[in-house]
């Protein structure tokens, strides 16, 4: 989805992540302009998933409703919006996982139908390490 890198491929070491995502999607199918995210393809040994979407099959702006959902795994279903004919797909995905060998994860859509969608300008995937593997907190609660 990204290309900053080759394939959008993130480097990461051994340890828990917390990421955010945003994007949006245009030049989609007028079929289906849907698609399903994932973080788990890569080279890095990734577990743990847990993630929270919400996504809008319609174009930029339009008020409609939202499908979301959770997911233990690496990724989203493969339509996470209600399919429309719109060729417009908006997301947000935020949530944690683990790596427990380093290497990559990629960002990435699967689109419901072909069609070589366009990724806006502002869109951005962000991971940030908190802790090694094993953490299951940060910072003192009580």
């Amino acid at each position: 989805m990204f290309n900053g890198s080759t394939n959008g491929a993130i480097s990461l070491a051994t340890g828990s992540y917390m990421f955010d995502c945003m994007f949006s999607l245009s030049s989609m199918s007028a079929t289906s302009g849907n698609a399903g995210f994932s973080i788990a393809n890569g080279t890095g040994t990734a577990g743990a998933f847990l993630m929270n979407w919400s996504a809008i099959d319609a174009v930029a702006g339009a008020i409609g409703a939202w499908s979301s959902g959770i997911s233990v795994t690496g990724a989203t279903p493969a339509a996470m919006a209600t399919a429309t004919t719109a060729t417009v797909l908006q997301a947000m995905v935020f949530g944690s996982f683990e790596i427990t060998g380093a290497g990559t994860i990629i960002p990435s859509i699967q689109l419901a139908n072909a069609a070589l969608a366009v990724v806006a300008v502002g869109s951005y995937f962000i991971c940030r390490r908190i802790g090694d593997s094993t953490t299951v907190s940060m910072g003192n609660n009580s």
